[in-house]
């Protein structure tokens, strides 16, 4: 009896391993997972190949790290879909670990299945570690159920990232968005003035604000902030993301290099700007861009003859580089090689008919070296490009003046003016043509007098205008005594030579005479200097 229990003891395992053998083959539970992605990398710069091969060999052990890690390597170089079916093996497998959950919650936003994201998000936050972490995760689960429809989650994610942060200005960002949608537009309003001014250049919170004033129906307060969104220069304003920074910084391609430079060079960090466009070009020598990018950060540090060897290298590559050669032409011009300056410029023109810079400094160049009607055609050409471009205006007006056409001067100045209402330069400039034209339909002293009294004494120059527009409204003797206090002044500071000019009009209005001479040629040339703007 006691046998054959024995035996019956020792059969049960025997039976029971045999059946769980048998429902795993039935199962297909002993076949080996699918292979892992595998995207074609071969016409990737070769060191960009090498580093996703190495990824991918680290993951050949399929730890949930090594595979997640993969999933970054291929997001940073823009191969999403092998990155999604990384980060979803990573989170199955180690789905305690927020970050493989939060990057696969990004890639389904990005697929726009946004339930499916927000879901995925409010498990990164449940397992975030830190408070950075949380935040990141609440503020995205909020947008994505905002972007499904479901603003009653959105609340709820907000309010416990407002919890961990309540004064991060990211979060109240998105604070405003569902007040706004909730029909609460003056609670929104508040929200987003009080994160523009914390913010100033955060584009996505001026658009937020232009949408809200439009709405009340606030058109000139929406333009305005509409503008400062599409002309900020920083990034828009997001919480702090440790893991998509993470994927970004994985991208060491010499694009990705070169863009980052480019932001630096932006911010006005241009040593740091330097050294990154020096990485990009050991991945990429033979990039034209790269070498330019890098002289115009060398010129900003002050290096200029190494500038000039980078400017060269980028033409080596590309003969026909605009910024290249508008570039080198800037660095030759401020050598006092104007006449090399004007054929680079011509070049950069040729090979781009819009470029509005090197049209502008061609025209300047061409001034300085007297070729007046050469640069008046330049100039005018700028000016179109432009219209808003003060300084380009000026120089037209200027020149304009100088070739007998001083309506078409007024007319240029001011429809500046309809454009820049408050420009002080084209107001001074306006006000010297009304006093001093040698056409009397051009001429009109009193608006003169009435633009010049705004600058309430100003510079050397406005009170030389207020001398010009005295003496056209038949105030010869005032004229006179202001123009006097400008020559004793010259001379008290040994500027012999602008005593002298200032002289010959003086004599004018102590002859009971007007100006009828707005700009001399030497003005005209010293209104275009420096070489480069």
């Amino acid at each position: 009896m006691t046998g054959h229990v024995g035996r019956g003891r020792r059969v049960a395992p025997c039976v029971a391993l045999c059946v769980a053998l048998s429902l795993a083959l039935a199962s297909g539970c002993g076949d080996p997972p699918p292979p892992l992605p595998s995207p074609d990398v071969s016409g990737l710069e070769p060191g960009v190949a090498a580093q996703i091969e190495e990824a991918r060999t680290a993951a050949g052990g399929a730890t949930a790290n090594a595979v997640g890690a993969l999933g970054m390597t291929y997001e940073a170089y823009d191969f999403v879909v092998a990155a999604e079916d990384c980060y979803r093996r990573a989170a199955e497998t180690a789905p305690r670990d927020a970050r493989w959950t939060y990057l696969l919650a990004r890639r389904l936003q990005a697929a726009a299945r946004s339930a499916d994201a927000a879901a995925a998000f409010a498990r990164a936050a449940d397992a975030a570690t830190t408070d950075v972490e949380r935040v990141a995760a609440h503020v995205a689960a909020a947008e994505a159920h905002l972007q499904a429809g479901d603003v009653a989650a959105a609340e709820a994610a907000i309010a416990a990232a407002r919890r961990i942060a309540p004064r991060d200005a990211a979060v109240l960002l998105v604070v405003a968005r569902l007040r706004r949608a909730a029909g609460a537009a003056a609670e929104a309003k508040a929200l987003l003035l009080r994160i523009v001014a914390a913010a100033p250049d955060a584009p996505n919170a001026h658009y937020e604000l232009s949408q809200v004033l439009a709405d009340e129906g606030d058109a000139a307060g929406a333009a305005r902030h509409a503008e400062r969104a599409r002309a900020a220069a920083s990034p828009p304003l997001v919480p702090a993301d440790p893991w998509l920074a993470e994927v970004r910084s994985l991208n060491r391609s010499a694009a990705a290099l070169r863009d980052a430079g480019n932001n630096l060079f932006t911010h006005g960090r241009f040593d740091e700007a330097v050294a990154l466009y020096r990485r990009a070009l050991e991945r990429s020598p033979a990039d034209a861009t790269i070498h330019a990018n890098l002289a115009a950060a060398l010129v900003r540090t002050g290096d200029a003859a190494a500038a000039g060897e980078s400017y060269h290298a980028a033409l080596r590559i590309d003969p026909r580089h605009p910024a290249a050669l508008c570039g080198l032409a800037i660095l030759v011009a401020r050598d006092g090689r104007d006449d090399e300056a004007v054929a680079l410029y011509l070049r950069a023109i040729e090979a781009s008919p819009e470029d509005v810079t090197a049209t502008f400094n061609l025209a300047n160049a061409l001034v300085r070296l007297g070729r007046f009607d050469e640069a008046a055609a330049r100039i005018e050409r700028a000016v179109e490009l432009s219209p808003r471009e003060s300084p380009a205006r000026r120089v037209l007006a200027r020149l304009l003046v100088r070739s007998g056409r001083p309506g078409r001067a007024r007319a240029v100045l001011e429809d500046g003016l309809t454009l820049r209402p408050s420009d002080p330069d084209l107001l001074l400039d306006l006000a010297r043509v009304l006093s001093s034209a040698d056409e009397p339909a051009v001429r009109d002293g009193r608006r003169a007098l009435g633009i010049v009294r705004r600058f309430d004494g100003g510079d050397a120059a406005a009170r030389e205008v207020l001398a010009m527009a005295e003496a056209e409204t038949g105030d010869p003797a005032a004229a006179a005594g202001t123009q006097r206090a400008l020559v004793v002044a010259a001379m008290t500071a040994g500027r012999e030579a602008e005593a002298a000019r200032l002289r010959v009009r003086l004599a004018s209005y102590d002859a009971g005479k007007p100006c009828r001479v707005a700009w001399t040629d030497d003005e005209i040339r010293a209104s275009v200097a420096p070489a480069a703007r």
